[in-house]
């Protein structure tokens, strides 16, 4: 099963996640569950990574596992001259990200869990 722990801030915006397991609905390399899962979470953090605004720190140690940090902004503080500002385009990707998340879990409930929390995502 693929566990993934989501803590928001107060203002609902990504803040931090956790993403652990495979889920085992097929032999890999043809799971449709964990590629949809994969391709959200990874996709999350490359648009995160790209933000020249925030500051995000984040590994995939291993196959399977994924640590993704949203620290605030970046220490040059530099913001895009045009666009929306990191608190409203941060809600939008965290609005897809939840969206697409909860939809796979809800189609496949025995693949992938889904927690999202107002904490840390240890608990903290």
């Amino acid at each position: 099963m693929i566990r993934v722990r989501l803590c928001l801030d107060e203002h609902g915006a990504l803040k931090e996640l956790r993403a652990d397991g495979h889920s085992g609905a097929a032999p890999r390399g043809e799971d449709l569950v964990c590629a949809a899962a994969s391709s959200l979470l990874r996709t999350v953090a490359r648009l995160l990574e790209k933000r020249g605004d925030l500051s995000v720190t984040g590994e995939a140690g291993h196959e399977g596992s994924m640590r993704l940090q949203i620290t605030g902004k970046s220490k040059s503080g530099g913001m895009p001259e045009e666009g929306p500002r990191p608190t409203e385009w941060l809600a939008g990707v965290t609005d897809t990200l939840l969206q697409g998340l909860t939809d796979l879990s809800r189609e496949q409930p025995r693949s992938l869990e889904l927690v999202i929390n107002t904490e840390d995502v240890d608990g903290t």
